[in-house]
């Protein structure tokens, strides 16, 4: 099955700060009006709210997969909003902009990943909030 979106949240549990990337299966279910529940195993559904969290981002499906062909990924890795993707040498991340999901070249042209006939050229090598330091190092 394929999760349309996924939530990176932060929350603090008995003092200690914890961080999660969340797929929307296991525990949040988003309404179309956008109002976001939580669950978890054997608890009932309720209302989230930033106060239950100190950061709630939630990162939608861009319809597109990258060219990882594994046994885990039959048909790549899927790309969502804010993942870091590599072309070639130099990693870009993932936008939602001007109606489309892609990202901008070196010289800020906008390159949306729907013109493309395939992505064999794109990799997800993580994401903004687990992995801010593959963006350091270029």
């Amino acid at each position: 099955m394929r999760d349309t979106f996924r939530v990176w949240c932060e929350f603090t549990f008995e003092g200690e700060k914890h961080t999660d990337m969340a797929s929307p299966a296991n525990w949040f279910l988003l309404t179309q009006t956008g109002r976001l529940f939580t669950h978890g195993p054997m608890q009932p559904i309720s209302t989230t709210t930033e106060k239950d969290h100190d950061k709630l981002v939630i990162m939608f499906y861009s319809g597109m997969n990258d060219n990882k062909r594994t046994e885990k990924y039959p048909e790549g890795q899927q790309i969502f909003r804010d993942d870091i993707v590599q072309t070639g040498p130099v990693r870009r991340v993932i936008e939602f902009h001007k109606g489309s999901y892609g990202y901008h070249d070196a010289v800020g042209q906008w390159l949306p990943l729907c013109m493309r006939k395939n992505l064999d050229f794109l990799k997800v090598v993580g994401n903004v909030h687990e992995n801010p330091e593959l963006l350091e190092e270029q």
